[in-house]
């Protein structure tokens, strides 16, 4: 049984979600029409003047470009590394694969990993003692509220929501 102070306050929090929802689908349109006039001009800083308010605006196009890699990998052969430049995504993607070859200049790229630490000490590789005053723990809530429909519109493999909710 959800606790009565507990209940108003989860449904004012998911009011003031489905409010929320709304005004950002209502400010990408807003933001959708400014692009949309402004689509003409060049890049540049404009000031108005909103009901006695200065309001700057700034609009600037960027240029993305996609290139089909496998096809200039295919046309380039040897010559593709030349093109290349670290891709933060593939390095997520591949961590693990390409880990050993950072070992050299991990002292450059990496940062204590709690993990990590942990195995250290477990190996007694470290001591404990060597981090006293060498960190701050903190403890950082997380949260997360949302809407469960209706188990029949879900089915049968759907996730069950705590009894309090």
């Amino acid at each position: 049984m959800t606790p009565p102070d507990i209940e108003g306050i989860l449904k004012r929090y998911l009011e003031i979600q489905e409010t929320q929802k709304r005004l950002d689908e209502e400010k990408q349109q807003l933001r959708d029409a400014l692009i949309e006039h402004l689509r003409p001009e060049r890049d540049e800083d404009f000031l108005r003047d909103v009901e006695g308010q200065q309001v700057k605006i700034r609009y600037r196009k960027r240029v993305d470009i996609e290139y089909d890699e496998r096809i200039l990998a295919e046309r380039l052969g040897n010559r593709y590394p030349a093109i290349l430049a670290p891709d933060i995504k593939k390095i997520r993607r591949r961590l693990n694969e390409i880990e050993p070859y950072l070992a050299p200049v991990v002292h450059l790229v990496g940062s204590p990993s709690p993990d990590r630490v942990k195995i250290a000490v477990q190996e007694g590789v470290i001591q404990v003692e060597e981090f006293r005053g060498a960190f701050q723990k903190t403890e950082k809530p997380l949260l997360a509220v949302s809407r469960i429909r209706p188990q029949r519109e879900l089915g049968p493999n759907a996730a069950r929501s705590s009894p309090w909710i």
